[in-house]
């Protein structure tokens, strides 16, 4: 200690930051995998500044561009500014998960185990909390079109139904209690049509704005 302050081998904590690199690495080389046309890397936030990332990641990537911008730190926040003065900027999103609602499906010994499925009327065998998938994790989703949809009816002679929300890292999830599987919102749908009949409705997921849009048509 030396005039009130510690003085640390530089190894010491370098190594503190090994982990993190690590795993910044790992994930990287896992994107960079599954999109093998990737030819440059941006990167940015604060700790984009560190010599020690951008090394790794230099070490890593050889054959890639790497682009490091001026204030990296500030370069998340510059760009929700500038995203919010012109929402046109950003055409695309990777989906970083797989998204569906819960629903009732009709029974299948295939895919559903023989405990889950429950009785509704004669001959009808359904099963509660399967997770109806509309978006798989990893494709490229357009900002103006719809990412994916699937068509529900109510529950017997209900004139509305609950849609919940569901996410997960699975690309075919089951069931919405799966390992990994959770809720990030809910809705309430009417389920009658101009003339006031109970009809099917449409849901359909965007993305592209700040927030993810369910709509009911």
């Amino acid at each position: 200690m030396t005039t009130d302050k510690i003085k640390f081998d530089p190894r010491i904590i370098s190594a503190l930051f090994d982990e993190p690199v690590r795993l910044i690495v790992d994930q990287l080389t896992a994107i960079v995998a599954r999109y093998n046309h990737i030819s440059h890397i941006v990167m940015v936030g604060g700790f984009s500044e560190s010599e020690m990332l951008q090394d790794a990641v230099k070490n890593a990537f050889p054959g890639k561009h790497m682009s490091i911008p001026q204030d990296a730190g500030l370069a998340v926040m510059k760009g929700a500014v500038i995203f919010c003065q012109n929402k046109n900027l950003i055409v695309s999103r990777i989906a970083r998960f797989t998204y569906g609602i819960g629903s009732i499906r009709t029974y299948n010994s295939s895919v559903h185990h023989a405990d889950k499925f429950i009785q509704q009327g004669i001959d009808a065998r359904v099963v509660d909390s399967c997770f109806t998938k509309l978006v798989e994790i990893g494709p490229s989703i357009t900002s103006d079109e719809a990412a994916g949809s699937v068509l529900c009816y109510s529950w017997g002679d209900e004139t509305y139904y609950n849609a919940i929300v569901y996410a997960t890292k699975a690309k075919n999830p089951v069931f919405i209690y799966d390992d990994g599987c959770f809720q990030i919102g809910s809705f309430q749908v009417n389920c009658k049509d101009k003339n006031g009949k109970i009809s099917a409705t449409e849901l359909k997921l965007y993305f592209g704005r700040t927030e993810i849009e369910v709509k009911a048509i």
